[in-house]
């Protein structure tokens, strides 16, 4: 079963009739080329002008008015065979009128952003104007006319200019889909040859949004979806601040399953690039308590808006293997996170809010700020490794005796930076260990074993003596790369005496292990 598709829009006109349309020149219902329905409004023989087809909404609705109040986006789809000037000259406009002929007018397209055949543009109502004439009533909108600037020369009397369908609202809707038979995003594009939505389109094997897509039904019935190895981008397009985003959603009585890309044991692989390719940022909603199935399986987000992900629950949810590039905050709550990157973010990489947080085997390289406490609490770092950062930590609580401590696993946080609070406490205990044996491999005891710090000043790290088992150790709070100096000497009258023994060394996050061998010192026995 292919996916369905409902979409969060309302069709201003279908475009399949010249009636209560106007124009500067000779329109027509085209036949032969239009994207949906029967027809679309074709303009003849525009040649190095502008030209203007304008609907009549309030004639053609019974003397309705279109609201357009609230954050409203227009999308409407265009095609002309003649050259049009560029964007910046105005060279496709949309403009809306109200009862009192107050207007604005927005350019939208042109010659550099017109890439052939039927095209569907986008405008937030919102959004500055580039021509406007008097205080427009949203509320009130009377007229919409789309003007095209040409500047090829044509000597035909056909059309060269046309409009077809249009809407105003937000987004797409996907359902549908069978544990069997999931939906793609192919199916989408396939779902959306008749109503025309034009909110997701492909083109070479890219998909390309210009609004909001949410996955799952949030009130009966089951969703399955899933696709690998995809790029998806969010249009630099002329929308809200807000207006990007992939939201998955689920009900208490059905399945609801969202995967990108294949699980190979604990990695994710075949994963799916998305993208923000403008300022405006997608962002990505997660958190729905009833999404049943949730798997982010080597997928690359950049360039991304905040993204909140649900807690542990379901059948399944988890990222795997995934890259979070110059994107904002991610929020994992305590949803699975295993072998990903968090690279170059815009502030804060990862906020943890629960001490139950599951994000192990991850890097973080050269963001502002690694991870993110934000409630007062113990949290174990399980192989998180930090490369580069301005602070691999950072606490933002309520109050001013917020603390936080961190216990740390095969993980090197080091840099901290408290914003409200009273500290961060790094506990990572790691061991410095050196065995002691002769040329036999028989163990050596009574050693003594001497470990500094090799750089930033001296500093004694341990000062001890081999067991009969030939073994020295001390516990080290690993904050870091350590380099260090490793000494080494048994020379006492009466015993056997060796060679000492000077060595370097660094302390990683799995502490610092050497076993030497002493030559016996045959001149001073």
């Amino acid at each position: 079963m292919a996916v369905t598709l409902t979409a969060n829009l309302t069709e201003i006109i279908d475009c399949d009739s010249i009636t209560n349309w106007a124009s500067n020149e000779t329109i027509a219902a085209d036949t032969t080329y239009f994207r949906e329905g029967a027809a679309s409004i074709g303009i003849q023989r525009v040649s190095q002008e502008t030209s203007y087809a304008q609907y009549d909404y309030y004639t053609d609705n019974s003397n309705t008015y279109l609201d357009l109040t609230g954050e409203t986006h227009i999308n409407f789809w265009i095609r002309t065979v003649a050259v049009m000037d560029t964007l910046a000259a105005g060279g496709l406009r949309i403009r809306l009128t109200d009862a009192s002929a107050n207007y604005r007018e927005w350019w939208v397209g042109g010659s550099d952003n017109y890439y052939g055949n039927w095209q569907n543009y986008v405008i937030y109502t919102g959004r500055a104007t580039d021509d406007a004439s008097g205080s427009l009533n949203l509320a009130q909108i009377q007229y919409i006319t789309f003007y095209f600037k040409i500047v090829s020369k044509t000597v035909s009397s056909d059309e060269n200019c046309w409009v077809d369908i249009s809407y105003y609202g937000t987004g797409l809707v996907i359902k549908g889909g069978t544990s069997g038979a999931k939906g793609t995003f192919d199916e989408i594009i396939t779902a959306d040859a008749t109503p025309a939505y034009g909110l997701l389109s492909e083109s070479n094997g890219i998909y390309l949004a210009q609004g909001p897509l949410e996955f799952g039904d949030n009130t009966s019935g089951d969703t399955y979806f899933k696709d690998t190895g995809q790029i998806l981008l969010f249009a630099d397009a002329m929308v809200s601040d807000s207006h990007y985003e992939i939201k998955v959603v689920g009900n208490s009585g059905g399945t609801n399953s969202f995967e990108l890309g294949n699980k190979s044991g604990s990695q994710g692989i075949q994963g799916c690039l998305i993208k923000s390719a403008g300022s405006t940022k997608v962002t990505i909603d997660a958190v729905d308590t009833d999404i049943n199935i949730l798997g982010l399986y080597g997928c690359s987000f950049t360039d991304i808006g905040e993204a909140v992900f649900p807690d542990a629950g379901g059948t399944t949810r988890e990222v795997l293997t995934c890259s979070f590039n110059d994107s904002a905050r991610v929020k994992v709550n305590t949803c699975t996170f295993t072998n990903c990157n968090f690279v170059n973010a815009d502030d804060f990489a990862v906020e943890v809010d629960d001490e139950l947080f599951a994000l192990t085997n991850s890097n973080f390289i050269s963001n502002p700020d690694g991870i993110l406490h934000t409630v007062s609490g113990i949290y174990d770092y399980d192989t998180l490794i930090f490369t580069g950062n301005t602070n691999d930590i950072a606490l933002s609580g309520t109050l001013a005796t917020d603390y936080v401590t961190v216990n740390s696993t095969d993980s090197d946080p080091g840099n901290t930076r408290v914003i409200v609070g009273s500290g961060i406490n790094i506990v990572n205990t790691v061991f410095l260990t050196v065995n002691v044996e002769n040329s036999a491999g028989v163990a050596i005891s009574g050693v003594a074993v001497y470990i500094a710090t090799a750089s930033g000043g001296i500093v004694e790290l341990m000062s001890e003596y081999t067991t009969p088992a030939g073994v020295a150790q001390e516990s080290y709070n690993y904050l870091g790369t350590m380099p260090i100096t490793v000494r080494l000497r048994k020379s006492s009258t009466g015993d056997t005496r060796y060679y000492p023994i000077t060595a370097v060394g660094e302390i990683g996050t799995g502490g610092f292990t050497l076993t030497a061998v002493m030559s016996e010192d045959i001149i001073a026995a």
